[in-house]
């Protein structure tokens, strides 16, 4: 696109073609008299736009930001709207010849006084600093301020210039989400669970501090594969289906156990929770928890151990041997039972003792049996037994 001439230009070129006595026609051919301006006939940018003057009132009253000038005693030569009514006045000449003492809290205004003596004294910006705002009033806030050093035409510094713009806003979210990121860091931290995250290919991005205690390494030395720190036990199978199909769906399966080996080779049982993260409907990763639940399954080995042995002791006893709930009903019966009742033990599981009790002790057994439901919880108590009708 053509450039078009400047007015002064056009100024100049008319009073050349008047001195060369040039004839003046304007678009349409049509002869110009001497009142009419070549100036008015061709086309220009508007006047205005050459007029620093108005751009300067433009672009003060139309930036979101407080605009202003001072001299090198900090006070206000010139202002913007905006900045008139942040210090609640509707006319800025009520703002001129104040400085920032007349509306922020000594402390507040002495910094920015000192900030901007030391910008007339050394020519120096300041671009860009945030700073809290401490209002006389007890309004407290958050700016994002720019000052710059105010030449005159002999390149002497005469005041300052300045951008304040408010981020209050901003910043309140930022420090919102700083104390929630410090409170999650103190959560993952302090937490005895194990937090993580890995990939659609199982490749662990995120190992919490706590794998040092659970597993021996340190997070860095985990960036592999989730799978290389899991035993062959059958249940990590399941585990690894859980993980994939949360994977494939994009939905989140229920927890889960998992058997790892620690680095000194002793195994740690977890429960694991996690679930996916989704973008665009396609699975980017895993986040999950930990939970150390070794000693738990040590327990249930334990007492599952322990059960057996007692279940292999009783089932080679001679002695009869049963256990019965409060209404007296069978919940176990030895094999010794069932070969002298005839009966198996599906038989007789939910039947009642009463009726293998000799009519004349049941009144005696029944009160016998009510002293179990107190301290000590056992006793010691003879009767006869009838098995198949006889005694």
């Amino acid at each position: 696109m053509e450039k078009q001439p400047r007015y002064q230009e056009l100024e100049k070129e008319l009073k050349k073609l008047k001195a060369q006595n040039t004839v003046l026609r304007d678009e349409n051919n049509s002869l110009l008299t001497e009142k009419e301006s070549l100036v008015s006939k061709i086309k220009h940018p508007d006047k205005e736009l050459n007029d620093d003057s108005y751009l300067l009132s433009v672009l003060m009253e139309n930036i979101p930001s407080r605009i202003y000038f001072k001299n090198t005693k900090s006070e206000f030569v010139k202002v913007n709207k905006r900045l008139a009514k942040k210090h609640g006045f509707n006319n800025v000449k009520e703002v001129l010849g104040k400085t920032d003492f007349d509306f922020f809290t000594q402390e507040n205004a002495q910094v920015s006084f000192d900030d901007e003596q030391r910008i007339i004294k050394t020519g120096k910006s300041l671009i860009e600093f945030e700073e809290i705002d401490v209002w006389a009033t007890g309004e407290t806030g958050w700016a994002s301020t720019t000052k710059v050093p105010l030449f005159n035409k002999q390149n002497q510094i005469i005041g300052i210039f300045g951008i304040t713009k408010d981020i209050t806003k901003r910043k309140k979210v930022q420090l919102a989400l700083k104390n929630s990121e410090e409170k999650l860091r103190n959560l993952f931290e302090n937490s005895t669970n194990l937090f993580y995250s890995h990939t659609s290919d199982h490749v662990l991005t995120y190992m919490s501090a706590q794998v040092e205690s659970l597993l021996g390494y340190t997070s860095e030395e985990t960036m592999i594969k989730w799978t290389e720190f899991a035993s062959n036990h059958h249940i990590n199978e399941i585990g690894f289906k859980h993980t994939q199909k949360a994977i494939d769906t994009g939905i989140a399966q229920a927890p889960f156990e998992l058997e790892l080996i620690h680095k000194n080779g002793q195994k740690v049982w977890v429960e694991v929770r996690e679930g996916p993260i989704v973008e665009n409907g396609k699975t980017v990763s895993i986040v999950g928890a930990l939970i150390d639940i070794t000693d738990r399954k040590r327990a249930e080995q334990a007492l599952k151990d322990s059960e057996e042995k007692y279940r292999l002791i009783i089932e080679n006893q001679s002695d009869l041997i049963v256990k019965f709930d409060t209404e007296g009903r069978f919940l176990f019966v030895s094999k010794s039972f069932c070969m002298l009742s005839g009966k198996t033990e599906e038989e007789l599981i939910g039947q009642k003792l009463m009726p293998f009790i000799h009519e004349e002790d049941r009144p005696l057994t029944k009160n016998i049996m009510k002293k179990l439901h107190k301290p000590p919880h056992k006793l010691y108590h003879r009767h006869r037994t009838i098995i198949n009708g006889e005694l």
